[in-house]
């Protein structure tokens, strides 16, 4: 009786949650998901225009200029552009613009998302490559580092300071985010429930099957803040 007791009690939460997961999902509202997020970009948009006509104005101001864009890029994309990709279906084929809608690969996430908050990059073209073209395209050099462990990656990732950067793996990319107390893999995950996720380093399955992680620091980048205060093309390097 008692076994009996404990998988009816067993069957009855799992049943819970999943009607709890289905409502929710059917309540959630895309439409207006994909025009509030629609209105983020063109505030991050109009705050690089802004950002841009400072720096023509007055060219010595661009070292200032280029904290300023940092702290801001950093900020919008963790605290929103993120947030609103999380839960956006993976697909290794996926190619949608569109968080919650339409399904993206792990390549696309990364050069969609950097794409919104107003970079000019070859969204298509760089997301095909291996995650060390993206790096490489995106990072300075001096800071892209190899690691064959992830203990290793960690212990380098515990000396640096906050902020985004671009990680590679076997066949995968995202970012890791670093911040004054934990480290976040941010990714179109495979594994799992299969979407946009943010997990912490040593909970994510993907992170710990990986046999090689190659790693850049993305917004320490100042030739690519420079970009984005201008408005000027990344090109791809291979």
């Amino acid at each position: 009786m008692n076994r009996i007791l404990i998988w009816t009690t067993i069957l009855s939460i799992a049943i819970c949650i999943v009607i709890k997961e289905y409502v929710a999902y059917k309540q959630f509202d895309v439409t207006n998901h994909l025009v509030a997020y629609g209105e983020t970009r063109n505030r991050i948009h109009q705050k690089r225009f802004s950002y841009e006509k400072d720096w023509k104005k007055s060219p010595q101001k661009l070292p200032l200029l280029q904290k300023m864009a940092k702290e801001y890029l950093y900020k919008n994309l963790t605290d929103s552009v993120f947030g609103y990709w999380y839960g956006t279906t993976w697909d290794f084929n996926g190619i949608t613009e569109q968080p919650r809608k339409g399904k993206i690969a792990c390549g696309y996430f990364v050069t969609t998302t950097l794409e919104h908050c107003g970079f000019s990059l070859p969204r298509v073209k760089l997301a095909q490559q291996a995650a060390s073209i993206i790096i490489r395209s995106l990072c300075a050099s001096k800071s892209i580092q190899v690691f064959n462990k992830l203990a290793h990656l960690k212990t380098y990732m515990d000396k640096q300071e906050e902020g985004l950067y671009i990680v590679g793996l076997d066949t995968h990319v995202g970012y890791l985010w670093k911040t004054a107390t934990q480290l976040y893999f941010v990714h179109a995950s495979y594994s799992g429930n299969k979407q946009v996720s943010r997990e912490l380093w040593n909970t994510s399955i993907v992170l710990g099957k990986s046999k090689l992680f190659v790693v850049g620091d993305l917004l320490g980048n100042k030739d690519l803040i420079n970009h984005w205060i201008k408005g000027t093309p990344i090109a791809m390097r291979k």
